[in-house]
């Protein structure tokens, strides 16, 4: 795919937060290196891994690595990976550490439909999808792309509130509070896959407090926003509008990301 003018003097900051999954960690940082031919830089924030994991990441030379004593999970652990960003750093990808990059214009595609309208302000290939009004959802967190200037208006991730499950959510619904929407690439091409949950099959993990779900009515409306549950019948009509909803590419954002423009 050719470089467009969103591709130059672009630098992205690629945060992963690992817990032990040693295999899955080789593959995703291997595939990171291999395909993001971007200029950009690797940050990893471990969370009190086992020797193997922590062992193998510090022999790593080419990523800036955080090493914490304690598990502080998912939420947290991504808000110490985006404060540690390079100052140059123009956007944010909050990666988990069980996908695998499988296309070498996977960051290009992601920049070129971020940055072909100042009202996107989040991307990602997975959708967490809600009949919620206004959000009808948001990106999955385990492949999500973000301006860095959105994180300096909106704030961080709320590990408090979401340790493990509903940052995403949560940072989605605070941006759309401020006028950005999110949007989805499309399937085809695939551009990342994931191993789902490989970091969760460990034991060790906190599991009554952590992975316990939310309320995710409630989770919008703290955002800030006038949310309510859409009946299936009344979304199933909104589906059918034209532009909606609003997450999905228009004809134009589609071939932006399938490199046609």
């Amino acid at each position: 795919m050719p470089d467009s003018p969103s591709e130059q003097n672009n630098k992205i900051a690629i945060v992963i937060v690992t817990y032990n999954a040693l295999e899955f960690v080789k593959i995703c940082l291997d595939s990171v290196r291999r395909y993001s031919t971007m200029t950009h830089e690797i940050i990893v924030v471990d969370n009190a891994s086992e020797p193997p994991t922590r062992d193998y990441l510090k022999q790593q030379s080419d990523l800036r690595l955080i090493l914490n004593e304690q598990n502080q999970l998912w939420c947290a652990g991504c808000n110490q990976g985006i404060q540690a960003v390079s100052e140059d750093a123009t956007h944010v990808l909050l990666l988990n550490s069980d996908m695998e990059v499988r296309r070498a214009d996977w960051l290009q595609r992601m920049v070129n439909v971020l940055e072909s309208s100042p009202r996107i302000g989040i991307i990602g290939t997975f959708p967490a999808p809600l009949r919620i009004w206004p959000l009808f959802g948001s990106v999955d967190g385990q492949c999500l792309m973000a301006r860095k200037s959105l994180f300096d208006e909106i704030g961080l991730m709320n590990a408090e509130k979401y340790p493990w499950n509903g940052g995403d959510l949560d940072l989605t619904a605070r941006a759309f509070k401020k006028g950005y929407i999110y949007k989805l690439l499309p399937p085809e091409p695939e551009l990342v896959i994931h191993y789902r949950g490989m970091s969760r099959r460990r034991k060790k993990v906190q599991k009554v407090e952590t992975h316990k779900d939310y309320d995710r009515l409630q989770a919008v409306r703290n955002a800030g926003l006038c949310a309510f549950r859409m009946p299936r019948f009344l979304w199933e009509i909104y589906k059918r509008l034209p532009g909606k909803p609003f997450y999905k590419l228009t004809s134009k954002e589609l071939r932006i990301a399938r490199g046609k423009i």
